[in-house]
């Protein structure tokens, strides 16, 4: 049996119980009882929760099931299907599209926790600050809720306010899932492929940062120098001196939800113009600054009249680092030349590559032969970036995850731009900012630039060489030079070998328990029950225990 290293605390104990009741609930018994859960889960309900939702595979498909776990959970478990959402590289399709349906709204909480925590967070009483605050928010987040207030010098503002305990809450959960991804990669080999541990600390630096709202008041300054002139985007301006890593105050703005100009036709607002502008702000963003947001779901996507774009919320950014944008660059023009060797060069470079790689290769370049024929004005690049994902997920290949994100942000602002104008080209808009790049990048300065670093680093490294194998030597001659091996597929091996000494040490102790009851029932030694030694019957009867426990062990490992 395998007891999950948790904490003993009862609200661990409590929580735990009840994420296993609503993984039962929606049909992952099964898989609570391949982790050998059972003993967080009380007699009565193993048994009546096991039977009763056996049929439930016949209702709703896992994707779903797995969805309604998250929204049942709460706020963690919201923001991690979130989270695997992002990661179409991982899970398959359904499983991205079902879990991007997760919504981050909920319930209030009082205004007297909102004043308890601004007064803690600002050492002085909130109204010092804010002379006027509306008690009811304007948004509910799973992590924070929103609310309008105005400064005393005047300017009218929304206060971003974190819900209180969430940190402690998220602490708990991220133990709870980071003992079960533990679980799932010891009772389940083909876990292992997607890396479950790695995935949950993942996670959670993103969650950190978005738990410290100094993080996203940085994003949001630095998205706001970006766009200092631009006539095309809206960033709000952050008042530092009234944000803390738990309130975030920034300036308001107002406009019109994106998702609500789509769906009206009586705003008379020119959705050309604004899907236009969307797409070239996400274009500066990725190209000219290497710095983009990646979180453009409708509900932080706001437009004015005139076709401005208003971007909120900026928890969540991607950067692009120099050797990544360098090999964007030549993706984007090779495929737009067609060119399928390149194509296939770069996706190297990218790290696309393991064993897998050759199978990969034939149906990428079918992927990419297919598209020959289609005018560049009719291809969708949503639509080739999903299929070159689900390429990735049946190899079982990686891709950077920054890579990932930007993918999935691409994919959401060319479906919000065709849905505004149908006609919509993603690729036409975006093709003259590669090429001005790319020319950028042949430009003497550019070069001259790049040829300085290379030789700056080559001369720290030949300046630092002569040492390094000085102190080889010295650690060869000294004996202590150490070598690091590591093994891979043999974790099974190490496992069942485990399992067999184990069984074989509790044995050889029934063994003895058995010898020694009988040597001393045979000598008579001790007080006597029913004209036996009760030392003896009671070696009998530990033996006896362990024995049926062994035997209950091996039959319930399926292997005899």
């Amino acid at each position: 049996m395998q007891i999950i290293r948790l904490r003993k605390t009862y609200k661990n104990i409590k929580r735990m119980r009840q994420i296993l009741n609503v993984l039962i609930k929606h049909g992952f018994g099964y898989l609570v009882s391949k982790l050998g859960l059972q003993p967080y889960i009380s007699f009565g309900k193993r048994i009546v929760k096991f039977k009763h939702f056996e049929h439930i595979d016949e209702i709703l498909s896992m994707s779903q099931r797995l969805r309604l776990v998250c929204e049942e959970l709460g706020p963690t478990f919201i923001k991690f299907g979130q989270f695997l959402s992002s990661r179409a590289d991982i899970l398959p399709k359904e499983f991205v599209e079902e879990l991007s349906k997760l919504q981050d709204n909920t319930t209030a909480f009082s205004f007297e926790e909102v004043e308890k925590l601004l007064n803690i967070e600002f050492l002085i009483s909130y109204t010092e600050i804010f002379p006027y605050f509306e008690k009811e928010p304007t948004a509910c987040a799973s992590i924070a809720q929103v609310h309008y207030a105005k400064l005393k010098t005047g300017e009218d503002v929304m206060v971003k306010i974190q819900r209180p305990d969430i940190q402690k809450n998220i602490t708990i959960d991220f133990e709870i899932l980071k003992n079960l991804a533990v679980l799932l990669e010891k009772h389940i080999p083909e876990s292992r492929t997607y890396n479950p541990t790695g995935i949950i600390n993942e996670f959670l630096k993103i969650i950190t940062k978005e738990l410290d709202f100094s993080y996203e008041a940085s994003n949001a300054d630095k998205f706001r120098r970006n766009f200092k002139d631009s006539k095309l985007v809206i960033i709000p301006k952050v008042y530092f001196e009234h944000t803390t890593k738990r309130i975030l105050t920034i300036e308001k703005i107002t406009g019109y939800k994106i998702s609500d100009v789509i769906n009206s036709k009586d705003l008379k607002i020119d959705k050309k113009k604004i899907a236009s502008n969307l797409v070239n702000v996400y274009i500066k963003m990725v190209f000219e600054d290497k710095f983009f947001h990646g979180d453009p779901h409708p509900g932080n996507i706001f437009v004015q009249k005139d076709g401005k774009i208003i971007l909120v919320d900026f928890g969540i950014a991607g950067y692009i680092n120099e050797e990544m944008m360098q090999h964007l660059l030549y993706l984007f023009i090779n495929f737009l030349k067609r060119g399928l060797s390149p194509i296939l060069i770069e996706y190297l470079k990218l790290g696309v590559s393991n064993e897998n790689w050759k199978e990969y290769e034939k149906e990428l370049i079918d992927l990419v032969e297919r598209f020959h024929s289609f005018p560049i004005k009719s291809i969708k690049v949503s639509s080739v970036l999903d299929e070159i994902i689900q390429l990735v997920v049946k190899h079982k290949l990686k891709l950077p995850s920054d890579f990932v994100l930007l993918g999935k942000t691409f994919m959401i602002i060319e479906n919000l731009a065709r849905k505004l104008d149908p006609e919509f080209n993603f690729i036409l808009v975006a093709e003259p900012y590669a090429k001005n790049l790319l020319l950028k990048r042949i430009q003497p300065q550019y070069l001259a630039k790049n040829l300085w670093v290379f030789f700056t680093d080559l001369y720290d490294l030949l300046k630092t060489f002569p040492q390094n194998i000085r102190n080889i030597f010295n650690k060869i001659q000294q004996g202590s030079l150490k070598l690091e091996f590591e093994h891979k597929g043999l974790e099974n091996l190490i496992l069942e070998l485990d399992k067999a000494s184990n069984r074989l040490s509790f044995s050889m102790i029934i063994a003895s328990l058995i010898i020694g009851s009988s040597l001393v029932i045979q000598s008579g030694f001790g007080p006597k029950f029913y004209g036996f030694s009760a030392l003896g019957i009671f070696g009998y009867f530990i033996a006896g225990i362990l024995g049926l426990w062994l035997a209950i062990a091996i039959l319930r490992s399926g292997r005899l």
